[in-house]
């Protein structure tokens, strides 16, 4: 009796009951697995999204950047060989845009105490972004890529020389795809510009831009659909960029018949243009190379004073004598107008044992494509050898279509021999006296006038016989006629 009631007062789960919790209980964990599976999708997605959207910002940081410390931005590619017919990019790849660059210092050396003293190498070319599909993807996603000079961890370049600039890849994930809502160009600007995912806006002066990138995931898709992030940004160059002041100066009365250069007066070296019809003479001797040593030292009280070090290679702006005459020169001839109502006529001779001249007979018109073919001659010139002008002088001497030479050297001539202008220089005491006869006794008379040679001395002072250690005044003799000048640059 008492052991049947025992039984009957025992607690216990009939097999429903078993069944039902495990129902429950598998519910429950399949419920917390779904949520748990839903927050790391959703974190993957989140992260994934993030890195899209951080990988955009930094490229637009980047990029940003480089417009702010530009001289201006290139929307053109044909505009990147304007200064240089050696410019390019890699092929194979979509020109999106170039970003050209002031002069540069190279180290913080470079910046003297004062601010008022620089050692600025120019940048050979313009920094290139370009696009190119990335052959592993099957989708077609793109890569931003620059093609540029590479700098350190302080942000200096380390070079200025296209010869250097290397390719690196800023962007990639760069949908393939044009589909996508466009940002909108202010009205005063230049139309919308789209290269696959990357669209952008440049204002009239090339300045300013506004650039958006589109980007594409497709690694990590949800239900087959790629991640995507849509970002946009803009900037504006903060540098002066000469070519683009048109605030020209009147000519003065002195002036005469001088062009109006983009940016203002047209000046090389410090010598200002005083006719349309020049003739630019570079010294392409031994003495010019870059890395020839010049005797270090100056005039006192009319005795030469040896300096130390004994010799020197002298640097302007950061560039060799005949490195920086190339490029000063190259930024000249693109400053020039060239246009029916402002025509400008020009030769350059290169000398040294032998002369060379572009173009070789005589004169001609300033336009895109002679100025392209005088860069190309610029950029193949090699110095080495001795110096002798004469036959470039006296060739523009004698050729009605020159009005003025302006010459750079920094040596004396090798050589007093020969004829000018149909006389000997063995019947005169120096080339410098025929050059003065010819021009008073010959061309003066005729509708050209007398030519106009104005001369550059590099680093030597050869203005003043009594500048120098040669006791050598050769160019100051030949700028002795009217408007001529003699400079020196140290």
């Amino acid at each position: 009796m008492k052991l049947n009631n025992y039984c009957k007062k025992k607690n216990g789960f009939t097999l429903v009951e078993l069944i039902l919790a495990s129902s429950i209980s598998l519910s429950t964990i399949l419920i917390g697995y779904y949520v748990l599976k839903n927050i790391i999708e959703g974190n993957k997605i989140d992260e994934v999204q993030f890195g899209l959207n951080a990988q955009a910002n930094d490229a637009l940081d980047f990029i940003i950047d480089e417009v702010d410390s530009s001289e201006r931005i290139i929307d053109n590619e044909n505009d990147i060989t304007s200064l240089n017919n050696a410019c390019s990019f890699p092929n194979g790849g979509i020109f999106v845009f170039g970003i050209r660059l002031p002069n540069q210092a190279l180290a913080k050396s470079n910046y003297k105490q004062g601010g008022n003293e620089f050692n600025l190498s120019q940048i050979d070319c313009p920094i290139v972004y370009s696009l190119k599909q990335n052959t592993s993807d099957q989708n077609g996603t793109y890569s931003l890529l620059r093609y540029g000079p590479q700098f350190n961890e302080k942000g200096f370049y380390l070079s200025p020389s296209f010869n250097d600039f290397q390719t690196s890849t800023i962007l990639e994930n760069i949908s393939s795809k044009d589909d996508y809502q466009k940002i909108k160009c202010n009205n005063s600007w230049k139309s919308l510009k789209t290269y696959r995912g990357i669209s952008y806006c440049i204002d009239n002066f090339n300045k300013a831009i506004e650039i958006q990138l589109k980007l594409e995931d497709n690694k990590n898709k949800i239900a087959n659909n790629p991640h995507t992030s849509l970002i946009s940004s803009g900037g504006f160059s903060r540098v002066q960029d000469e070519s683009q002041i048109s605030l020209i100066p009147s000519p003065t009365s002195n002036e005469g018949d001088a062009p109006n250069c983009i940016g203002g007066e047209c000046c090389w070296l410090g010598v200002c243009l005083k006719s349309r019809k020049i003739v630019f003479m570079i010294d392409i001797s031994e003495n010019m190379n870059d890395d020839y040593e010049h005797r270090n030292g100056e005039i006192i009280n009319g005795t030469w004073s040896q300096s130390s070090p004994e010799f020197v290679k002298p640097r302007i702006n950061g560039k060799g004598l005949i490195t920086y005459a190339i490029s000063s020169l190259k930024d000249h001839l693109n400053r020039l107008p060239i246009s029916e109502s402002d025509l400008v006529y020009f030769q350059i001779i290169a000398f040294n044992n032998a002369t060379e001249k572009y173009p070789n007979s005589s004169l001609i018109k300033l336009s895109n494509s002679s100025r392209l073919a005088a860069f190309e001659f610029l950029d193949n010139l090699t110095t080495g050898g001795l110096s002798n002008p004469w036959d470039g002088i006296c060739s523009a001497l004698v050729d009605e279509n020159a009005e003025q030479v302006i010459l750079v050297s920094s040596s004396v001539p090798s050589n007093s021999d020969g004829n000018c202008a149909g006389k000997s220089a063995s019947s005169y005491n120096d080339y410098a006296e025929i050059i003065e006869e010819y021009n008073r006794d010959s061309r003066s008379l005729n509708s050209q006038g007398s030519l106009i040679i104005d001369t550059v001395s590099y680093f030597h002072n050869f203005c003043e016989s009594n500048k120098n250690h040669f006791n050598n005044n050769w160019m100051g003799r030949i700028s002795m006629g009217d408007e001529s000048n003699c400079s020196y640059i140290k």
